[in-house]
């Protein structure tokens, strides 16, 4: 469905303790998650059994905190999955910036991206046809950090908060170090959406980077590690 432009669809979702509901979310193709859901009748959607502490990204006022945990059961129209993967902002922090009478959540691109998507705004109707990344199961940071660019020249790569008791914190990695080289490799090799993509690959195995800090290069192995 379409309201004031934007492409929103319905879904039924498990909730712990509630069974399924329906939930009114948001297309959103500039968001990379699979999942975000944010409100549950005036409140923070409830959380899953299984679930870390965990950075959500970036907004324009700054990080976003929550949890991270799965969906056990997700579907819209004829699509079901499994074990999505769901960030859980702080509803009491998001709520003052957005707003949720509208929706309950967004569908972000790591779903998306499941589809062939075509949306006719005119008439208020989507097609969706599954593609070649249909079947890959949802799978989340197994680094437990966040990377951004530097804001200047948008070519350092710098290590922003990081996870409580996660594989960068275990190995070592502090804020504000700057990576600049993976697997032996010059960043020049990686765009943001590769390392993401990498963190994501399986758990136990190694990932080698390169650090510079306080004027000091060293190199860290930090094994991924599934966490939920």
């Amino acid at each position: 469905m379409i309201e004031n432009l934007k492409p929103y669809i319905y879904a039924d979702i498990e909730v712990p303790d509630s069974g399924k509901i329906k939930a009114k979310l948001l297309m959103d193709t500039g968001a990379s998650h699979a999942l975000s859901m944010e409100m549950f009748n005036g409140n923070m959607f409830p959380l899953p059994y299984s679930k870390i502490k965990a950075n959500l990204g970036m907004s324009l006022s700054g990080q976003i905190k929550g949890y991270l945990g799965r969906i056990k059961f997700f579907s819209f129209g004829d699509f079901e999955f499994d074990d999505v993967i769901s960030g859980f902002p702080d509803y009491h922090v998001i709520s003052q910036k957005i707003d949720l009478k509208s929706r309950n959540g967004n569908l972000g691109a790591d779903l998306l991206k499941k589809f062939n998507i075509q949306i006719n705004y005119h008439e208020g109707f989507m097609y969706l046809k599954p593609n070649s990344f249909f079947k890959i199961p949802f799978e989340h940071d197994m680094i437990g950090m966040v990377i951004y660019l530097d804001q200047k020249d948008y070519k350092r790569y710098l290590i922003g908060e990081i996870d409580e008791n996660s594989p960068a914190d275990k190995s070592g990695l502090c804020p504000d170090d700057e990576i600049i080289g993976v697997k032996f490799r010059s960043m020049d090799a990686y765009t943001l959406s590769d390392l993401t993509e990498l963190f994501k690959s399986g758990a136990n195995k190694s990932v080698i980077l390169e650090i510079y800090r306080e004027k000091k290069t060293f190199f860290k192995v930090i094994h991924l590690e599934r966490r939920i």
